[in-house]
C-alpha cells in the first residue's frame, strides 16, 4: 500500500505517497542509536564514460525485500544487496548527446530532465526512472533490463520530470 507509513520496505522516494519520511520500524531507538556501525560503503561507479551532463544527483535510494536501488547523478540505477552491498545489476542509461544550441544552454541546465537526476519509483516488479534525455524506463527489478521505455517529448525540448517519477494504480503520473 503506497499509502501506508513504512516498514520493512521502503518502496516510494518519500517513504509514502503523503511524502511523511517516517518508518514503522521501532528497532531503532534514542537509547541504541549511538551502537549503530557501518554494515558497508560502496562508491558507485561504471566503466562506461560519463553521459550528457554532469549535474548533481538528488535521488534518494528505495528498498525492498532486501534491494537497495539508487540511482547516480548520470541517470544511471544500481541494485544492492541491502545486507551486504554487493552489487546485483547496473542500468546504464541509453542518453545519447544532442545538439543543444549555445543560446539555450542555460535554458536547459537547469529545466527538466537536464537538471539533476530526481529518483526512482517501483510498482509491480519495476523500477522506474527517466533518461537524461526525457524517456521514462521501466526496469524489470531481478535483471535491470528494460521492460519498456516511453518518450516523454522530443528531447531537443528538455521537457522531462522536476521529481521522481510517481506510481500509482498501475499508472505513471509524472
Amino acid at each position: 500500500d503506497l499509502t501506508a507509513t513504512p516498514g520493512e520496505n521502503w518502496i516510494v522516494q518519500q517513504g509514502n505517497l503523503a511524502g511523511q519520511r517516517h518508518s514503522s520500524l521501532t528497532g531503532i531507538s534514542a537509547s541504541n542509536v549511538k551502537n549503530l556501525k557501518q554494515a558497508w560503503h560502496v562508491k558507485l561507479t561504471t566503466k562506461t564514460p560519463e553521459p550528457l551532463l554532469q549535474l548533481g544527483g538528488e535521488a534518494p535510494q528505495l528498498e525492498y525485500n532486501g534491494t537497495i536501488f539508487a540511482e547516480d547523478q548520470y541517470g544511471r540505477v544500481y541494485a544492492r544487496n541491502a545486507t551486504t552491498g554487493a552489487a546485483v545489476w547496473v542500468f546504464e542509461p541509453h542518453s545519447k548527446k544532442i545538439n543543444i544550441p549555445a543560446k539555450d544552454q542555460g535554458v536547459f541546465k537547469i529545466a527538466g530532465p537536464w537538471a539533476s537526476t530526481r529518483g526512482l519509483a517501483m510498482d509491480n516488479g519495476l523500477i522506474f526512472a527517466e533518461e537524461q534525455t526525457g524517456k521514462v524506463v521501466a526496469l524489470n527489478a531481478q535483471t535491470g533490463k528494460i521492460a519498456w521505455a516511453n518518450q516523454i517529448s522530443p528531447a531537443s525540448q528538455g521537457i522531462g520530470l522536476s521529481q521522481p517519477p510517481t506510481i500509482y494504480n498501475g499508472m505513471d503520473l509524472g
